[in-house]
């Protein structure tokens, strides 16, 4: 007689292709359903990157930041101190004008030279000066002096030391 016995099947394959189809359709389904954006959004408040702004003018560093909506901008301001304006040379140092009562030093303080004055009003009308060759107060100091009640005029030597006037007003140069 004949075997009515069926052949055995191998399933493994068959079971190997059906979880292959299985995972490639669940990766299809994940691949699908995602947006696929990995980017993280950036929220209405964040700050935006600063601004730096650097100007050269003269005068003094300043740095100022101000708040205003939108991004931070800084504004720094450095100075160069203006060069100084070339002074004219003198030949003698010192004013070419007396104010008035003081003791002046020849050549510092004045110019030698010739000068003109008269009594400041309000006083006793006197006007007085001394030529000195040195500020010590002793007598030994003094060259010459005068007090008059006019217009006066005196001339400075270089070699004077200083000049005291009293009660006068402006002395002015006149030679």
């Amino acid at each position: 007689m004949e075997s009515t016995e069926r052949p055995k099947l191998k399933l493994w394959p068959v079971a190997l292709g059906v979880a292959v189809a299985a995972i490639a359709a669940f990766g299809i389904g994940v691949g699908v359903g995602g947006t696929g954006d990995t980017t993280t959004p950036v929220a209405a408040s964040d700050p935006a990157p600063a601004v730096t702004k650097t100007v050269e003018v003269p005068g003094p560093t300043v740095t100022a930041t101000v708040d205003v909506p939108g991004p931070k901008v800084t504004v720094t301001v450095t100075a160069k101190a203006p060069k100084p304006k070339p002074q004219p040379k003198q030949e003698d140092s010192g004013s070419s004008t007396i104010p008035g009562d003081g003791t002046y030093i020849v050549g510092k303080d004045i110019k030698p030279g010739t000068y003109q004055s008269e009594p400041a009003p309000g006083g006793i009308d006197l006007c007085s000066w001394q030529r000195l060759s040195g500020t010590s107060g002793s007598l030994d100091d003094f060259i010459a002096g005068d007090v008059s009640q006019g217009q006066t005029t005196v001339t400075i030597d270089a070699s004077d030391k200083a000049f005291e006037t009293t009660g006068c007003k402006t002395w002015k140069q006149i030679s």
